[in-house]
Parts: C-alpha cells; structure tokens; sequence
C-alpha cells in the first residue's frame, strides 16, 4: 500500500463496467473500516455513463432491453463472496423518481419518459445514462468514510512499473498517478483502426465521390453527409441497425401513427434516404421475451466443444421453450407442463425426441429459419418475394393469454441463457477448435436472435418497409465496388440474380475489437511494451488461431504479457477480454445472477487483497521507471 497505509486503486473507464467495479470495492471495503481505500477513476466523459450512455444523444436511440430488466446493482440472486447492498432497477430507480414528485433536475422530454415508463418499457439509452449518472453518485454518496474516490476527466495513456512494484499511470493531461497498488482496465468498446476490407471500401467511397461510414457508435456519426432520397446500404442486423434506421427516419421528422386498425404506419417527412438493409448474418426478426426465466447452473468440468458438447443443450432449452409455449397457447397449461418434462428428459434431435414430438398435439415444427438463423435459409424470386416473407415474421402476433409467443419465448431463452453460456465457455472452457467455432458461429448466432431489436423497433421495422422507406436486401450480403460506375454493387444470396446499386454505404455495427488494431493510446503503448498480449489458440489442424482480445486469466481477469506471466497488480474487464470471456459487452440483468456482477466482484476482492509491497511486478520487462519520454515532472 501506499506509504500512508492507504490502498490505492485506479478505474480506466468508467462506464457500466467501471461503475460495477466501483461499487463493489467501495462495498467491499467498508468490512474494514480502518483501512483507507483510495479509488482515482479515469474517463475523458461523464463517470457512471461514460461514452455510450452519455445523457446528450439524441432521444430516438433506444436500449434493446426492458426497464425492469436492467441493473447495475447485485441482488441475492448473484453468486458473490463480497458485502451485498442491492439496488434499484432501472424501472424501479425510474418510479421512485416520479414518485418523490420533483422532476425539474432533468429535461422536460426525459420528466415524461419516467412517468410513462412501463416494466417491459425499451428505455431510451439517455434515460439509463441519467440512471448510471445517479448510480455512480449514490456510489459517492454512501461509501463509507474510509473511502475516497477522484474523477478525472481525461484519457490514460501509459503504465508502467514503479521500481517497488506499485503502479504508475500517464495521464494525457500529462499528470501521473503514481503509487498505486492496482489499476483496472475497463476501457469498453475502445476504438481500432479499420480492416483491410473497410480500407479498400473507404477508398473506393472517397475516390468516386460515395458515402461510406465505418463500422462505430450510431449517436457518434455525423449523418449529415447522407443525403436525402440518396440510396444508402445499411449493412448490420442488431441495436445499430435499429439506431441508424431510427436516426434517420424520426430523428428527420417522420412519424409513427396507427391506422383504424392498429396497425403501425410511418410517414415520411421527405428527409429520409432511400434504404435498403441487410447483413451476412441474417434479417431481423421477433422481439425476445418479456418474462424473466430462472438461471441456469454452470456445468463445471473438462473444456467444451462447441458444436458436439455446448450447442445441443443451449439448442434444446430454445426449442422446449418454443414448444412449450405453442402447447400452452394452443391446448393449455398442464399439457405444456407434461410435454415439457418428458421432453427435457430425451436428448436433443434422438428417436426419443421425436417420438415425444409425434405423441403431443403440436401445430407446427420448430426451425431455425423462423427467426433468421444464419444457416441455409429461403431463396426468394426477387425482392417482393422476398419483402413480404420479412413482413409476415415482423408483423406482431399477440398471444391471447398475453404471454409470450412461441417464437418471441424462444428468443428470449437465447438472451437468459447468455450469463450462463458464458461462464461455461470463459476461459478455458472451450477446447481450441470450440473457441474458434464460438467466434465465427456462435457469437453472430447471438448477437442475430438472443441480442435483437426491441420489440417496438420490429414494429417500427414492418412499417418503414410499407411506407416504401426500407427495402430489404436479404441475407448473406456481399458488398463490392462496381467495376463500371460510382456505386457499390450489393447482392445476396438470398436473392439469386438481383444487384442493387447504392452511392451510400453504412456499416451498421460496433467495430470488432481486436487488440492487434487497437487505437486506445493505453492498450497501444500496453502492447508495444509486452504488458500484455493478444490471446491465441489452435485450430482442429494444429494452425495458430489469434481471437484478438486481450490476453487474460480466468477470474479475476489479470492480463497476461508477452513473455507468459500474469500481472499481479493489473486487472481487465469488460470488453477488451471478447473472445476470451464470451459476451462481455453484454448488461446485467436483476434474478438471474448476472456474471457482468460476479465477475465486478471478484475483481475488487483480488484488488482489496494486495497487501502492497514489492511482490507486484510481473517479471517481464516492464518499465520500471517512467519512460524517456515522460521523464518531466508531474503529479496527479
């Protein structure tokens, strides 16, 4: 520890993760109150919201998850070691405010979004900003007096090893916070430069006079270049599809109205380009459940392969809940019940499985394609074929008993079941070739069905292609420069023989992160110093296969460097770590023990356990003093 026996903890990023982080170390460490905590949190935007969840987007963007099914508070539902102090929900945060009758601290528009939040709500990602806001000053507010905690608004740069072990961090500001005990990286999404297809697309765009826009954060991009009536390629199927559809339609003043029947139409305001969507993935599809469903257990033992060990059990829960709710919808409640049990009891696609599927009254037959599973789907004549296939799945089925579809019950098995999924399959859970088989299948699986669009962006969806605003393109879209004018050229297999032309192109995803493209100055100069690597497995064939996530171990997630050897001192967490904890972007949920939680927990226990002294360098050539170039002066 410090020299005045004070622990000293830095936070780089201090988003929903960095948050969790916070929280659980300012808990934790009122178990002792007469041991001084220091925490110095880094992040260039506001704490608690950070970047992605800043207060000033625009108000059309919306979260993909209900209100009463957003935290970033543990409950007793979460397997924790640490001190428990629960916390409000992002609905019920949302109700206490209306319900303490005072509204004026928050913009007019935002006063009557929380009095008009619903539990299964899709809130507005500003409205979670302000939650995260309050969150990060209730954090502030209720840490114990052995605790103190100083923002800093502006970017790490460096970091290195003080000659007694303890940790030294660069501030861009060029101020140093030296003397620290540990330093966790909870970055987020952090920028990369683009790959080599994006290059020869930009270059293409800038050399014929196109639009073309990088993978990033939709509330990031100046859309201005994007003219309209100007045919423009939405390429994506997830949350940016939904942002960029909604900022360019009613954030350009068209609006949503329902017709005498209740159907959902969109009227154009004349702003809108003309777009045409698609993925190489898949098409959007139902919105997940409502319900929340009780978490799964992890399957501890020998790594998982893929496809023979973790996609038959995840694929049979899918499909029992499917069935399950077409029984209880079609023939009732009991027989749901007896199905269910005799079906969970058989192994998926065995003779016993389909012997128990002839046995019961079962109306139709469950099929990935139903909800855009990236396999061998339809084949469509041509575009109108093709449109009104799209529509029939978008179009909003409400179940008499108003549960959940079978469909819309299916999905959101995906999304319960993700913590879950990505305990069994964190680090070392997969064997090599399963890693690869989770980055190149699974993972876009996810993303397409378990991490879809809000229910109200389906909707929303159905109604921009009728009003002719939105074409859709199809499923494994391949995009190239025309070889004879200035145009991208966009086909899919889905429609054999159709090219469409477009001057505008929009990546509508987040970029891939990928260490080995990083653009974050503190991973950058991590990196070029051998403080912490790339992950790295085989494939079947004995060839390397790098995911690009950074380096780490299992919890709680120290980095690992180029010569091999974790860093005591150094904790990472949250995104930069895809590819070797599975799903890391991903929210916590309240019920369902949230491994986002767990995982924010077990940090601050490693963290709130070193004793100081000079057993924390990692041994492998780290700087022990600042480099040359930061060799002035300067103290935070």
């Amino acid at each position: 520890m410090s020299a005045d026996d004070t622990l000293a903890v830095a936070i780089v990023g201090m988003g929903p993760r960095g948050l969790a982080v916070l929280e659980r170390i300012a808990r934790n460490a009122a178990g002792d109150p007469t041991r001084r905590v220091r925490v110095d949190v880094v992040d260039p935007y506001p704490p608690g919201a950070g970047r992605v969840w800043r207060t000033d987007q625009s108000s059309v963007l919306l979260m993909n998850t209900p209100a009463a099914r957003t935290t970033v508070f543990a409950d007793r539902a979460v397997a924790i070691e640490g001190d428990l102090r629960e916390g409000p929900t992002l609905y019920e945060w949302a109700r206490f405010q209306v319900l303490l009758g005072d509204l004026s601290g928050f913009p007019a528009d935002v006063a009557d979004e929380l009095r008009a939040l619903e539990p299964d709500s899709s809130a507005t990602r500003r409205l979670f900003g302000h939650y995260l806001d309050w969150a990060y000053r209730h954090v502030l507010a209720t840490s114990g007096d052995n605790v103190t905690i100083h923002a800093h608004a502006t970017l790490a740069v460096a970091l290195w090893d003080e000659p007694d072990g303890r940790q030294c961090l660069l501030l861009q500001t060029g101020d140093r916070i030296a003397g620290l005990d540990a330093v966790v990286l909870a970055q987020g999404h952090y920028p990369v430069t683009p790959t080599g297809e994006e290059q020869r697309l930009a270059g293409f765009a800038v050399e014929q006079g196109l639009t073309y826009v990088l993978p990033a954060n939709p509330a990031d991009v100046d859309l201005s270049m994007v003219r309209p009536g100007e045919p423009t390629l939405l390429r994506g199927v997830g949350m940016c599809l939904s942002d960029y559809l909604a900022l360019l339609t009613e954030g350009r003043a068209g609006r949503y109205v329902r017709d005498d029947r209740g159907r959902l139409d969109y009227l154009p305001s004349g702003l809108e380009p003309r777009l045409l969507v698609g993925s190489r993935w898949g098409l959007p599809g139902p919105a997940g459940g409502r319900d929340p469903r009780a978490g799964r257990r992890r399957r501890a033992g020998a790594p998982l392969d893929l496809g023979a060990d973790a996609w038959p059990r995840i694929a049979k829960e899918v499909e029992t809940a499917f069935y399950t709710a077409l029984l209880r919808r079609d023939v009732c409640d009991c027989t749901a019940r007896a199905f269910q049990a005799d079906y969970l009891a058989v192994a998926w696609r065995s003779p016993a499985e389909r012997d128990i599927l002839e046995r019961y009254p079962i109306s139709r037959r469950w099929s990935w394609d139903d909800i855009g599973y990236p396999g061998d789907g339809p084949v469509f004549a041509g575009p109108d074929e093709l449109r009104e296939w799209l529509l029939d799945r978008l179009d909003p089925r409400p179940d008499p008993t108003g549960d959940d579809g079978p469909i819309e019950a299916a999905v959101g098995v995906l999304d319960d079941l993700r913590d879950e999924v990505r305990l069994a399959l964190g680090p070392g859970g997969l064997t090599d070739a399963g890693r690869r088989r989770l980055d190149q299948w699974y993972t876009p699986i996810n993303a397409l069905l378990g991490l879809g669009l809000p229910a109200a962006r389906t909707e929303q969806l159905a109604a921009l292609i009728r009003a002719g605003v939105v074409q859709p393109a199809g499923a494994d879209l391949h995009v190239e420069p025309h070889p004879d004018r200035a145009a991208f050229l966009v086909t899919s297999a889905q429609t054999p023989g159709v090219r469409h032309q477009v001057t505008g192109m929009i990546e509508a995803r987040l970029p891939r992160t990928d260490l080995r493209r990083t653009a974050d100055p503190l991973l950058s100069w991590m990196l070029a110093n051998r403080t912490c690597a790339v992950e790295e497995t085989t494939d079947p064939t004995g060839a390397p296969y790098v995911t690009g996530a950074v380096a780490v171990t299992g919890r709680p997630f120290r980095p690992v460097t180029a010569a091999g050897q974790a860093h005591p001192r150094r904790f990472v967490f949250g995104v930069p770590p895809e590819g070797v904890c599975w799903s890391s972007a991903g929210g916590a949920r309240p019920g369902v023990s949230p491994a986002t939680l767990a995982d924010a927990d077990a940090i601050s226990l490693a963290v709130l356990g070193i004793a100081g002294g000079v057993e924390g360098r990692a041994g492998d050539g780290t700087p022990a003093t600042a480099p040359a170039a930061y060799a002035e002066d300067g103290a935070a």
